[in-house]
C-alpha cells in the first residue's frame, strides 16, 4: 500500500508529531511505501520527501501589517496545494492519514486536492481543534469550556481565549482562531473530503459525536503506540522520587501538584519540562525554600528514559480532557504505575489500584492522598502495579496490534 503521511511538522514538538512520526516508521518497516508533506522548518527530520515541502508561514512571528495580509493564507493556501500536487503526481499514494493541518498551517487546501486525484483521506483526532478555535477546550482563565462546540465560535471572541503570552489574552489571534473554525464549518464542509475518523481515546470520540453527530458513522477508535519489545519480566530498581514530565502549564495541573509536594515534604518530585508557568513554578519553589522538588528542564529520549525507569511513580495532574496522554504510555512501557487525575481519555488507561491510581482533577487533597496511597503500597502490591501497567501496555499500545488496526481502518475506505 502506498501511504501518505501529512502533518504540519516533520519534527517532533508534541505529541501528535511523535504518533505522526512513529506512524511512518511502523508503516515503513512493514513493507509499505511511505511518503511524507509537511512545512519546510529547520528542525525537520531528513527526508527525501522535504523538496516537496512548502515553507512555514510563521503567523505568530509577523508583525502586524504583515499579518493582516497574511490572513487568506491562514485559512486556504494555494501555495500548499500547489506543492501537494506535485508530490501526488510523482508517488501517487492510495491513502493519505492526516494529523494536524490547522492552525495557519497546511489549511484546509490539501482536502479536495486529495480527492480530485483520488486518495482516500483518513484524519486522526489528537485535539478538540473541530469543537474548539485554540483546540484544548480551555478558556483564557484555564478553565474547561464546550461554549463554542456546536459551531458558534463567538464565545471564542468574546472571551479572548487565545493567548499570545504568559497572561496576555489576545482578541486578535482569538478572532483569527474563530474565523478558521468558522470557515472550516460553513464555507468548506471538511467532512465531505474525509473517510474516515481516528480518535486515540473513546471519551474524544464521544464528546465530539455528541455536538458533531455526523462524524459517528466514520469514526474508530485507537490507542496510540510506541514501537517497544514489551518483556513483562523486565523491572527497573526504583530510586526514591515521583516524576512529572510535560509541559509547565495551568491546564497540565502543575500548580496542583507542586503544592501537592509542598505539603508532603519527606516525598521527593523530580520535574522535566518547560512551558509558561516555569517562572512561577521555581518562583513559589524559592520563596516556600521548598527541598523535596527539583526541576530537571526538558528531556527527551534515553535522557528521559533514564529518569521514567528510576522513578518509582509517574504523576500526570491534569486539568483539562486530556486525550491519550504519551506520557502514561511511555511510564507503562518501563513498568511504571502511574498517578492520574480522573479526567478526559485518562481512565481508560489508568485502572484504580491496579496499574496506578487516580484522584479528582482540580483538587489538591485527593492528589495528595492518591500520593500517600501510592507511598504506603506493600512491595508485593507495587509489584502488581508494575506488572499490570507492563501487561496493560502490551496489550493496548503494542505496535504489530496498532498496525493491523491501522491497516484494518486504511482497508476499510479504499
Amino acid at each position: 500500500m502506498k501511504i501518505l503521511l501529512i502533518n504540519n511538522a516533520h519534527f517532533v514538538r508534541g505529541g501528535a508529531d511523535k504518533v505522526y512520526v512513529n506512524t511512518g516508521s511502523l508503516l515503513e518497516k512493514k513493507g509499505h511505501m511511505v511518503s511524507y508533506f509537511a512545512l519546510e522548518n529547520d528542525l525537520n527530520l531528513i527526508s527525501k520527501y522535504s523538496k516537496y515541502f512548502p515553507k512555514d508561514p510563521k503567523f505568530k512571528s509577523k508583525n502586524i501589517l504583515n499579518k493582516l495580509l497574511f490572513l487568506p493564507r491562514y485559512f486556504y493556501s494555494f501555495s500548499v496545494k500547489h506543492s501537494l500536487e506535485k508530490l501526488l503526481i510523482k508517488h501517487k499514494p492510495d491513502i493519505a492519514h492526516v494529523h494536524l493541518m490547522y492552525g495557519g498551517g497546511l489549511t484546509s487546501s490539501i482536502l479536495p486536492l486529495l480527492k480530485n486525484y483520488n486518495v482516500k483521506v483518513v484524519l486522526t483526532i489528537h485535539d478538540y481543534k473541530l469543537l474548539c478555535p485554540v483546540l484544548t477546550l480551555v478558556d483564557n482563565n484555564s478553565n474547561i469550556c464546550v461554549k463554542c462546540a456546536s459551531g458558534n465560535y463567538l464565545p471564542c471572541v468574546s472571551n479572548s481565549c487565545e493567548k499570545k503570552s504568559l497572561g496576555q489574552k489576545s482578541i486578535a489571534y482569538s478572532i483569527v482562531f474563530a474565523a478558521e473554525s468558522w470557515f472550516r464549518d460553513n464555507m468548506f464542509n471538511y467532512n465531505k473530503y474525509i473517510s474516515k475518523y481516528i480518535f486515540v481515546s473513546e471519551f474524544a470520540k464521544m464528546l465530539h459525536i455528541k455536538y458533531k453527530p455526523h462524524l459517528k458513522i466514520k469514526s474508530e477508535v485507537l490507542f496510540n503506540f510506541i514501537d517497544y519489545k514489551y518483556d513483562l519480566n523486565e523491572f527497573h530498581e526504583n530510586e526514591d522520587y515521583y516524576l512529572y514530565f510535560g509541559r509547565l502549564s495551568k491546564e497540565k495541573g502543575i500548580m496542583t501538584l507542586i503544592k501537592s509536594f509542598y505539603n508532603l515534604p519527606n516525598l521527593n518530585l523530580v520535574i522535566l519540562g518547560d512551558g509558561m508557568l516555569k517562572k512561577s513554578v521555581i518562583d513559589f519553589i524559592n520563596f516556600n525554600s521548598i527541598k523535596n522538588i527539583s526541576i530537571k528542564g526538558f528531556a527527551s529520549g534515553e535522557k528521559l528514559n533514564g529518569f521514567i525507569k528510576k522513578s518509582k511513580f509517574v504523576i500526570l495532574p491534569s486539568e483539562w480532557y486530556e486525550n491519550n496522554p504519551l506520557s502514561i504510555i511511555e511510564a507503562f512501557r518501563f513498568g511504571k504505575p502511574v498517578v492520574a487525575s480522573n479526567i478526559g481519555g485518562i481512565p481508560e488507561l489508568v485502572k484504580d489500584d491496579y496499574n496506578g491510581y487516580l484522584f479528582d482533577a482540580f483538587s489538591e487533597k485527593s492528589l495528595t492522598s492518591a500520593i500517600i496511597k501510592a507511598e504506603k503500597v506493600s512491595a508485593t502490591h507495587y509489584n502488581f502495579l508494575s506488572k499490570n501497567a507492563s501487561k496493560f501496555a502490551a496489550n493496548n499500545f503494542n505496535a504489530d496490534i496498532h498496525y493491523e488496526k491501522l491497516i484494518e481502518i486504511y482497508s476499510s475506505v479504499i
